[in-house]
Formats: structure tokens, sequence, C-alpha cells
């Protein structure tokens, strides 16, 4: 419970930092258990492996739903705050979309027993549809995010050496004299 505690207790950009990594991971596990289960071709070597790997890939679908609930208090307030980045706003919405998609046509898929043909049919069209879109952008986005912070390194290791240089090798030498003639 403390733990809890300490994470409802930390920065609002360290939760959503946090939520956005757990949700990382998450898709890349989500990503690999779907791969495996959805070759036909190896269904029959898996065996009741498979069983295994379907029900990790629904608990895995469990834990982003879960994600999910817990970025939505933050909502407002993280869309406040990127009002001003169209472009943050766009992959915001883009992405939880393919969220709210992804867990719903989840949910259906999981609860197939209990629902009709169509429906199920339907929901695996737009699970399968989700991921041949979302996936490639999640890589994108890890690549390009990736060189981001690679590059804000960079540039706070040059402040931090600049900074640390004495005043003498900081200060702008001076321009050389004019020769007189």
């Amino acid at each position: 419970m403390d733990s809890k505690r300490g994470w409802l207790k930390q920065s609002f950009g360290k939760r959503l930092n946090s939520i956005h990594s757990w949700n990382a991971w998450i898709l890349l596990l989500l990503t690999i258990t779907g791969i495996i289960l959805s070759i036909g071709a190896i269904r029959g070597e898996l065996g009741s492996l498979r069983v295994t790997l379907k029900q990790l890939h629904i608990y895995l679908g469990v834990a982003s739903i879960v994600l999910i609930a817990l970025y939505a208090p933050m909502i407002r307030k993280h869309w406040h705050q990127i009002r001003a980045r169209r472009n943050q706003r766009v992959n915001l919405v883009f992405v939880l979309a393919l969220l709210a998609g992804w867990a719903a046509s989840g949910v259906i898929l999981w609860q197939f027993r209990y629902l009709p043909p169509a429906l199920n049919n339907s929901a695996l069209f737009v699970h399968d549809l989700l991921t041949w879109v979302g996936v490639p952008y999640a890589v994108y986005h890890a690549i390009s995010r990736s060189r981001w912070l690679k590059r804000q390194q960079r540039l706070e290791q040059a402040t931090a050496a600049a900074a640390a240089r004495p005043p003498a090798a900081q200060a702008v030498p001076a321009a050389p004299a004019a020769a007189s003639t």
C-alpha cells in the first residue's frame, strides 16, 4: 500500500513517464505473443503452450486496460499541458483511439463464448487492423523518440561540460590586433 501512495505522490510528469514506459513494455509483449498466436503453421507444435500463451496475452491485455484506467484521471491535465503542441495532441488522440479499439475488440475476443459469432468476427477484424496500423506506428514512435532523447542527452552533456570549464577558458578570445602600416 505504501508503494501505491508513493506512486500517487510522484510528480505528474513522473507518473506520465511511468505509465508510458509500462505501456511500451506491455505493447511489446502483446505484440510478441500476438504474433506467435497468429502463426497458423506452428499451432500444432505449440500444443498446450499455446493455451498458456493465449492466457498470457489476455493478462497483458487486461494490464494494458488497467494502465488506460490509471491514465484516465490525468487526461485533462495532460491535454492542457500540450495545448500548444498540435502534433502531440494528434499523437495522443491517435494512441488513445488505438488503445481503446484494442481494448474493446480484445474484450470481445476474450468473451467470445458469450457473444454472437458476427460480433466476434468483426472484433477480430478490428483487432487485426489496429495491430497492422498500431505496431508499426509504435516502432516508429520508439525509434524517433529514442533519437530525440539521445539528442537531448547530448545537449545536456554539452551544457554541463560548458558550465564545468573554468571562467578563463569560457572567455571569448580577443580579436587579433590590426597590423599597423
